[in-house]
């Protein structure tokens, strides 16, 4: 899985793999950032069967206050999924 994000303050991405039960296929990345743009990869192998609910999340917090005129705006691009055979 591979994707950008571009960010105008410090903030954590925490990305999650996981089914239709919540069951975790990928244990959670923690993406720390700097203002500007960054991009990120992970590998991970699919242990179980096939899921048709299977999604992935992207949860995003903050680090602390924000100093002054800055937004807490954060871009996600570019994700892609793709199989390695």
């Amino acid at each position: 899985m591979t994707f950008g994000k571009t960010t105008q303050a410090d903030i954590d991405v925490v990305v999650e793999q996981n089914g239709g039960n919540y069951t975790a296929y990928m244990p959670s990345q923690t993406v720390s950032s700097h203002p500007g743009g960054t991009h990120h990869e992970f590998t991970f192998t699919m242990q179980q069967g096939t899921d048709n609910d299977d999604r992935i999340t992207f949860n995003l917090g903050s680090n602390g206050p924000l100093a002054p005129g800055l937004a807490r705006a954060i871009s996600i691009d570019n994700v892609r999924l793709t199989p390695i055979n």
